[in-house]
């Protein structure tokens, strides 16, 4: 008795029907358009600044929206921390934003740069005084950038780049962004900061997140049983001090 062979599919056929599927998926494609635009986190800029500089519009086809490429020019902006553009199937485009906040005032020649905790310029002031408590002094600033950390005059090292970006960094994890009021940067091998009106002496940047963060905590523990504050709180062998 002869067995029935299974008919399988020739090799022309199996192509002929992956060819059809193909076509029938660009096709698809090519009338998926984009039809709603949502922008959402955003504070500085509105929607439709966030849309505008995105560069994407109703109409456009869904499928080759370049997703990416909007995303980096959304970063261009320079209160733009991170974006995040996504299609949304089957004719949407969302775009989520995360935007830096002002964290202090550096002086330049070109007047006051407001810049973030990351260190980077959001914009230039002027001469006034608004913007953001904490002022930075003994720093020379040779070149300012929105949506970068500033270039200092006579830092080859990057020295003083790391000190600058290290205490903003710093202030930001101890929770002092509020009440710090000046950072002064003329001895990188001792910063000083005024808070609450209180002389802290960091020493060095290096380690400066977790050492103003222990003078912050070790502060806040003398406030309890003093009625006046110290004068000041000083990071030296590996201790806070308070005097």
């Amino acid at each position: 008795m002869k067995r029935r062979r299974k008919k399988r599919g020739s090799p022309a056929g199996k192509l002929a029907a992956a060819l059809v599927v193909i076509i029938l998926v660009f096709a698809a494609a090519l009338f998926m358009r984009v039809s709603e635009i949502e922008a959402a986190g955003g504070a500085k800029y509105s929607p439709e600044e966030l849309i505008s500089a995105a560069r994407v519009s109703v109409g456009n086809n869904l499928i080759f929206t370049g997703t990416r490429a909007a995303e980096k020019r959304l970063l261009a902006l320079p209160y733009i921390k991170s974006a995040e553009v996504r299609r949304v199937f089957p004719d949407r485009i969302s775009i989520t934003v995360t935007e830096r906040s002002a964290a202090a005032r550096l002086p330049s020649p070109d007047g006051d740069l407001l810049v973030a905790s990351d260190g980077a310029v959001l914009e230039t002031l002027g001469s006034g005084t608004g913007g953001a408590k904490l002022r930075l002094d003994g720093l020379s600033v040779a070149e300012a950038k929105p949506g970068s950390a500033p270039v200092f005059a006579d830092d080859r090292s990057g020295s003083v780049k790391n000190a600058y970006i290290a205490v903003l960094a710093a202030v930001d994890a101890a929770e002092l962004s509020g009440r710090a009021e000046s950072a002064d940067f003329s001895n990188l091998g001792n910063i000083i900061l005024i808070v609450d009106g209180i002389r802290f002496e960091l020493g060095s940047a290096q380690n400066a997140e977790p050492h103003l963060s222990a003078m912050a905590d070790a502060l806040g523990e003398y406030l309890k049983t003093h009625s006046l504050p110290p004068s000041k709180v000083i990071y030296e062998s590996d201790k806070v001090h308070i005097y």
